[in-house]
């Protein structure tokens, strides 16, 4: 949790020197590059099957537009509250699209749903500061965030 908190304040400060196109490549090729030893000790082969190219290629966009708006969002907008905005958010898109895909949602997921978005709302202070805040154009790119993780 420390280094997932630490990214969104690491990703404000890294744009003043670079552009998101290379930050997104950064953050692709260092996740590359950290697997290399794991692959190497487990004897784990990489191998393509065209049939998980159907699973792979959609989800490899869906997170490279991720990352793009992950970056812009935090050069534009407030990265902590942002942060606790797309961890509110997709969360409810995912439980959103899972019940029109299997059409039932049963109450423990509402349920933890609702607690998330209250939990939410009092840590972005939404209550003294006004729901407009999250809606903002400064913040835009958080809720493609949250909406883009939630599709994948």
């Amino acid at each position: 949790m420390l280094t997932w908190a630490a990214a969104w304040t690491s990703a404000k400060i890294s744009n003043e020197y670079m552009s998101y196109e290379n930050l997104t490549f950064l953050r692709f090729f260092i996740g590359s590059l950290s697997l290399v030893p794991l692959i190497y000790k487990k004897s784990l082969k990489p191998y393509f099957v065209k049939k998980n190219l159907l699973y792979i290629l959609p989800t490899s966009i869906l997170f490279f537009l991720y990352n793009i708006c992950f970056f812009i969002a935090t050069d534009i907008g407030e990265a902590g509250r942002g942060s606790v905005l797309v961890t509110t958010i997709n969360p409810i898109f995912t439980v959103l699209l899972m019940s029109l895909i299997t059409k039932k949602i049963n109450l423990r997921e509402f349920t933890g749903v609702c607690l998330g978005i209250l939990g939410g709302l009092i840590i972005m202070n939404i209550f003294q500061v006004g729901i407009l805040n999250i809606f903002s154009l400064n913040n835009i790119y958080f809720l493609f965030c949250g909406i883009i993780w939630g599709i994948m």
